[in-house]
């Protein structure tokens, strides 16, 4: 049973900044001072817009937000404007059904016309609405191949790799002007921004949250979706250098589209930015990010012994600030995480790294109680400290012999056990109930016996198992319940309980073809058959009128001198149930349910015809003769034989399943039959069919006229390593031997990758690597017919070594000649 006492944990650092009500679906009333004398009353304005709102008087709130609108517009209230834009962005969504590409050509326009500081806003709220639309509409998208060559003003006509572009795009665009968005106080924006506590040391300008904003989409997975030739990889240690060193790193790449370039990028310049502040919290706050985005992206080896060297060079640069404190927990934290890796009975390593998260807590906690890293480090030496236990024991034991049980704990000393009695009928409706109120009820139960156990611990906050003897007991169903105080609380304490019977009955059973069970019940101890027993079955089934389970009972059986009986399978449909066994006060109930089917073939060997067709070719032109021939068997389950002399009538089926032919045939002595249509004309051309009721075949009808020539791919020779230039060639002939001269050759290189089988079970997971368009282009054949094409092999930089990926590459051609003939292989 779940420790109730538990703490989930979670970081109580606050320091996002949020626009407000930013597609949300709630709208959020926020004051804003009145203005000086002459000036519009903008919180009397605010009110009313809200009050009409609440009223569902939607329009009439768009009104007053329009006025809004165009009062801060003129007097140059950027807070207000903005807070108009956003509002006004939510009220129209309920007025229009095409409200993304209304509220992005609306922001395209405004950003048009709007100066600092207002633009860099409108760059990321349109870059976000971008986002937005692609995630209402990815499916649409994925599919999709890039539209050229015609005017793209409509959103819905785009691409996924311009609709990703234009995201990226204006997210740039929002911190574009860096220099003065560096000067501009995140106070600027204080009526629109939702703050937290201690926010503004770790948000301090414009620019800081507008960087934030960029950096935290350009983190996420989904958009990295273009994935081009020279992908940008974390690759580079040089990546993870330490903070100053990092601040003057030459960061390039050729891939433009790269989120995690970006990403870097503006990390970097958010560290250059803050490197010489007074105040080292939002400079701690990026680098911390920067290490810890690096961690999780890199590809390279030695990540994690890297990552953890940082932190403590940075914890010692920083001692003396308080935001130190959230260095020490992202120590203590890669500690904990280490030590929930331990495994003891393969090493001993990782055995005390908790322990050690936990001393490293105790010195962020003594410098800086009262930061946020120090409440960090109390929240994750709650959770080390919690006290957690399994309890596991066999279904059933033999009566009055001692018996074992597996106790898994942590952080005890000590565990009280306590055995209760149960009723088997009324277990039966409870036996998957382990909430706590059906433990607090085992719990009411007077005990039969109770006691105390010790239990070994080392201080190293490691979960232990122990097996801990369960002192003899008489005939009967037993709750065993084990918690960490005396009084079974489960308010604070550990708890945990499960049931098992003390009987000398056992069973086994054997489902049989027909779907009937043989059952036989033994003595558990020495395994003799018992005579004499009841089984009483049971079914669950749903009562509608008390909206519960149920418990029904069935047919009741007796074991024979053999210890054994037959339950029959009834009918065609299926059934689920369990069967109590009773030797006088000797009881136990199956523990699991079975599952009945009688198969209807299986008894009655039913006898099914069945007719394989066969056809001279797979594909026809309208108004050519079909041959076909058609064999027909009978089969039961056991046997199968031809059918001769068999009457069949076959029907020539066209594209929209209309009759365009019959014929009726008679099978030879051998089974089989043959016959002839004519493929349709003047109808749909695409896939028919011919059946008989029996069995059926299906092949194509198309207009279409013979290939001229072909196209053969040489094997490519040799050995090649990765990154590599590997050559292949290919001829394109004419079938009356003639070379194809002068065609144009269109040519694409996609990159796979396979694993090793064993990965698997090694490692616990499979990797993978995305199949992935390594180069395309174009080439002409020469005089010869001969063409060739070059390409590098490069690897999945995303893929560590150590994973042994094999890398394959196909290559895709198309050949068309100087009469529009084509050809692909």
């Amino acid at each position: 049973m779940k420790n109730p006492s538990t703490n989930h944990f979670s970081n109580f650092k606050q320091k996002s900044i949020q626009v407000l009500i930013l597609f949300s679906f709630i709208l959020i009333s926020l004051g804003v001072n009145a203005s000086q004398k002459g000036n519009p009353d903008y919180k009397k304005l605010w009110k009313k817009a809200d009050s009409l709102v609440e009223k569902g008087l939607t329009k009439s709130a768009l009104e007053v937000v329009n006025q809004i609108y165009k009062f801060s517009k003129d007097d140059k209230s950027p807070a207000v404007f903005v807070k108009s834009v956003i509002y006004k962005i939510k009220l129209e969504q309920n007025l229009t059904e095409e409200f993304y590409s209304v509220t992005i050509k609306s922001l395209n326009e405004e950003v048009k016309t709007s100066s600092m500081p207002v633009k860099p806003v409108i760059h990321t709220l349109l870059a976000e609405m971008y986002w937005r639309y692609y995630m209402t509409n990815r499916n649409r998208f994925k599919n999709r191949t890039e539209t050229v060559s015609f005017k793209q003003e409509d959103i819905a006509t785009w691409d996924l790799k311009k609709i990703i572009n234009k995201t990226i795009e204006h997210f740039l665009k929002s911190i574009e002007s860096a220099d003065s968005l560096k000067k501009i106080p995140i106070n600027t924006y204080d009526d629109i921004i939702t703050i937290g506590d201690n926010s503004r040391k770790f948000r301090p300008t414009l620019y800081d949250f507008l960087a934030h904003r960029l950096i935290d989409f350009f983190m996420n997975d989904e958009p990295d979706i273009i994935r081009p030739s020279y992908k940008f990889e974390v690759n580079d240690p040089n990546f993870i250098l330490p903070l100053n060193n990092f601040a003057n790193y030459n960061l390039q790449s050729k891939d433009s589209f790269s989120l995690k370039f970006h990403a870097l990028k503006t990390m970097q310049d958010l560290i250059k930015f803050h490197l010489n502040d007074a105040d080292p919290t939002a400079l701690i706050d990026i680098e911390l990010q920067r290490l810890g985005y690096i961690r999780t992206k890199a590809v390279f080896d030695n990540k994690d012994s890297l990552y953890l060297d940082n932190l403590i060079n940075l914890e010692k640069k920083f001692i003396n600030s308080p935001a130190s404190a959230d260095i020490t927990y992202e120590i203590a934290n890669y500690y904990f995480v280490l030590g929930s890796k331990y495994n003891p009975l393969a090493t001993d390593e990782n055995k005390w790294m908790k322990k050690k998260a936990f001393d490293k807590c105790k010195e962020a906690i003594a410098a800086y109680p009262n930061s946020d890293g120090g409440r960090n480090c109390s929240y994750l030496q709650d959770r080390i400290l919690s006290k957690s236990m399994t309890f596991n024991v066999e279904n059933a034991n033999l009566p009055n012999q001692p018996f074992r049980a597996l106790l898994s704990y942590t952080n005890m000393k000590e565990v009280f056990v306590r055995v209760v009695p149960i009723d088997p009928d009324n277990f039966k409706r409870k036996r998957y109930d382990y909430s706590e109120d059906n433990f607090k009820t085992y719990v009411k139960v007077k005990p039969i016996k109770e006691w105390t156990v010790k239990l070994e611990d080392d201080g190293d906050y490691q979960n232990h198992k122990v097996e801990i003897n369960i002192p003899d007991l008489p005939i009967g169903l037993y709750a065993i319940l084990v918690g960490s105080e005396k009084s079974f609380s489960t308010e604070k304490e550990a708890v945990a309980y499960s049931t098992t019977w003390i009987t000398n009955l056992s069973f086994i059973s054997r489902k049989k073809e027909n779907g009937n069970y043989d059952i036989t019940v033994l003595n558990r101890d020495n395994g003799l058959p018992v005579k004499n027993v009841s089984a009483q079955t049971y079914s669950e089934k749903y009562n509608y009128v008390l909206r519960e389970y149920r418990f029904e009972r069935g047919d009741k059986f007796t074991t024979d001198q053999n210890g054994s009986f037959e339950i029959p399978a009834k009918g065609d449909d299926y059934s689920y149930f369990y069967i109590d066994f009773a030797n006088g006060k000797d009881r136990i109930q199956s523990d699991y349910n079975f599952y009945q089917y009688r198969y209807y073939n299986d008894y009655n060997h039913e006898k099914v015809i069945t007719t394989n067709f066969f056809l001279d070719r797979a594909i026809y032109r309208p108004g050519q003769t079909i041959f076909f021939k058609g064999i027909v068997l009978q089969s039961d389950s056991i046997s199968t034989e031809i059918k001769a002399n068999y009457k069949s009538n076959v029907v020539l089926y066209d594209v929209n399943y209309q009759k365009v032919g019959e014929v009726s045939l008679t099978t030879n002595e051998y089974g089989s039959f043959n016959g002839s249509f004519v493929a349709p004309t003047g109808v749909l051309n695409g896939q028919m069919q011919i059946t008989d009721g029996h069995g059926n075949i299906y092949f194509s009808v198309e207009e279409y006229k013979r290939p001229k020539f072909e196209v053969t791919v040489k094997p490519v020779k040799g050995i090649y390593k990765l990154n590599e230039k590997i050559t292949v060639k290919g001829t394109a002939k004419a079938y009356a031997g003639s070379n194809i001269d002068n065609a144009e050759v269109k040519y694409r290189v996609v990159r796979t990758a396979t694993f090793p089988y064993w990965w698997y079970w090694w490692s616990g997971y499979s990797p993978s690597s995305p199949q992935l368009e390594i180069t395309n282009g174009t080439a002409t054949t020469d005089e010869n017919g001969d063409f060739s094409i070059d390409f590098v092999a490069i690897p999945d930089m995303s893929i560590s070594k150590k994973q042994q990926p094999t890398f394959n590459y196909l290559v895709y051609f198309d050949v068309t000649d100087l009469n529009g003939e084509s050809h692909s292989v």
